[in-house]
């Protein structure tokens, strides 16, 4: 059970995986907190706020998107090394690399 959980053979699948995870999850906080928020500070004494909470819903997934773009794209990083290092070695299994430095 624990070695499937730290399984450290496809670090870029899984880095991606969470980002893509990590997006839905703030994205979807970001949009109905803001919602939510606008329609407390409705009948409150934040009304000076109202028009800042609206901006929070639109913003936040965007901002949100930008930040994961950053975690993907190295996790993208990661498969591309893995598989510009499964080339070199000549295996096929995208699981399994070479770890030694080739000989120069």
């Amino acid at each position: 059970m624990l070695h499937s959980l730290f399984n450290f053979d496809s670090v870029g699948k899984r880095i991606k995986k969470i980002s893509k995870t990590l997006f839905y999850i703030t994205a979807f906080l970001e949009f109905f907190g803001g919602i939510l928020l606008t329609i407390l500070s409705i009948d409150s004494d934040f009304e000076d706020l109202l028009f800042v909470f609206p901006v929070i819903a639109v913003l936040g997934p965007v901002l949100s998107y930008l930040s994961c773009l950053l975690f993907y794209g190295f996790g993208e990083i990661v498969d591309n090394v893995v598989s510009i290092n499964n080339k070199s070695a000549g295996t096929t299994d995208k699981n399994q690399y070479n770890a030694e430095l080739p000989e120069l």
